[in-house]
């Protein structure tokens, strides 16, 4: 992708296979929150060359064959999305579970209890989420785009902000959620955040 006066992007090539978790990783302004927003389907800024192809068809909304198809990818945006801060995490979950799910009540319910432990919020489910610790936040905002069934999520600066402990234990919801075949690529600017497990004291 070329901007007005930079190209940010040169020859990105690579395919993801179902059920990978894989990282986008490279230094402050190198392009990776670009290349997220090619990869979602979202509008970018600039001039596109070249074909991002979902199932070897393009992503790109205006030429998806069915909002089906394009729905089938997530995207959760760096910092903390996706809620209502008043609300409590249980509340803001069924919140969304209401707009974005089919089926009865009772079925919505069962799936924000599912997802809900699946993005380890059991313990503040009654918090309102301006209370929230930053990775607990983090994973409301995931846990709100996991209601929809997402084949594809990308997560654009999942970890940052975040300390050790915290980036810890979403790496481990992560793969936890990859391991049931739903794949995940977030970006990062530093591989050590991502993949490191934290010293030994």
């Amino acid at each position: 992708m070329s901007g007005e006066f930079q190209q940010q992007l040169f020859s990105v090539d690579g395919s993801v296979p179902e059920g990978a978790l894989c990282a986008i990783i490279g230094p402050t302004d190198s392009g990776k929150s670009a290349l997220l927003a090619l990869l979602s389907g979202r509008p970018c800024m600039g001039r596109v060359e070249g074909r991002a192809l979902f199932e070897g068809r393009l992503i790109e909304e205006q030429q998806m064959p069915s909002n089906t198809d394009r729905h089938s990818i997530g995207f959760v945006r760096q910092g903390h999305t996706g809620y209502l801060a008043e609300l409590s995490v249980f509340n803001n979950m069924m919140f969304a579970a209401m707009l974005r799910t089919p089926g009865s009540l009772e079925d919505q319910v069962t799936k924000v209890e599912t997802v809900i432990g699946d993005t380890a919020l059991d313990e503040c489910r009654d918090t309102r989420a301006s209370f929230l610790a930053a990775g607990e936040k983090r994973r409301l905002s995931l846990a709100v785009e996991l209601l929809s069934d997402r084949r594809i999520l990308l997560l654009d600066g999942v970890f940052s902000g975040l300390d050790t402990n915290e980036s810890m234990v979403l790496m481990e919801v992560l793969k936890r959620l990859s391991r049931n075949k739903v794949t995940r690529c977030r970006r990062s600017s530093m591989w050590e955040e991502v993949f490191q497990p934290p010293l030994a004291p």
